[in-house]
């Protein structure tokens, strides 16, 4: 039985696993029926940010910790797996009065910002592109700003759509590549700078990677990376 809660603004899951004739790998029902109880742990692993199992009360609190540490940390999905011997295992409280403890995040080296404001000042043709992934990344209300203050032509992609206000002179609606229009196609091609946000560049979302920037122009902003 898999549980999921929000916490933190993210989804953390937490699984209770029948533990009972796990070492004689008996075939139990919510299982695969071949004794193998990993799974479904296995599958977790790949959508999750952290992974851990508790089976050894001593070791319970720590690994709890360490679980909603890096859930908070990247706000991302993590799997706690809790057999069923183990729910009523008794474990020490004292770690109950010490706060989580999430390393500061201190700002990054400026010299990466100093650039990114060098091409901002020194662009001659610059354009903003908005892609799906600003809505998780919480930054619409940002996006909604840099497009007003900076008056620059604007597009979004398929994903985009509906995320920004449209209605501003400089949005000129989503962007298809070499679908749509010649005249937008060609900006885009002979932009010095690319300010893509979020984006998310699948085939279907870039009509068949026809949408992608030009890496040499673009600055791309997303989950972990700039």
């Amino acid at each position: 039985l898999v549980h999921f809660r929000r916490s933190w603004g993210l989804q953390s899951a937490v699984a209770r696993l029948c533990a009972t004739g796990r070492a004689a790998r008996k075939r139990i029902h919510h299982t695969l029926a071949d004794g193998d109880y990993r799974h479904f742990a296995t599958m977790a692993s790949h959508v999750t940010k952290a992974q851990t199992n508790l089976m050894d009360p001593i070791r319970v609190p720590e690994q709890i910790d360490w679980a909603l540490e890096q859930a908070v940390i990247h706000s991302q999905p993590v799997y706690i797996e809790l057999p069923e011997d183990m729910v009523d295992a008794a474990v020490l409280a004292s770690r109950l009065s010490t706060p989580i403890l999430i390393p500061d995040g201190s700002p990054s080296p400026h010299e990466p910002l100093r650039e990114v404001l060098e091409r901002i000042y020194d662009a001659r043709q610059p354009l903003i592109l908005v892609d799906g992934e600003c809505r998780p990344l919480r930054i619409l209300d940002e996006v909604d700003a840099l497009v007003k203050i900076t008056g620059w032509p604007t597009w979004t992609t398929l994903f985009g759509k509906g995320l920004i206000n449209e209605e501003p002179p400089n949005v000129y609606g989503h962007y298809n590549g070499s679908w749509g229009s010649q005249e937008w196609q060609a900006y885009f091609e002979l932009a010095d700078l690319i300010i893509a946000l979020g984006p998310h560049y699948t085939d279907t979302n870039s009509y068949d990677f026809t949408t992608i920037p030009r890496e040499e122009a673009s600055i791309s902003l997303s989950k972990s990376t700039v």
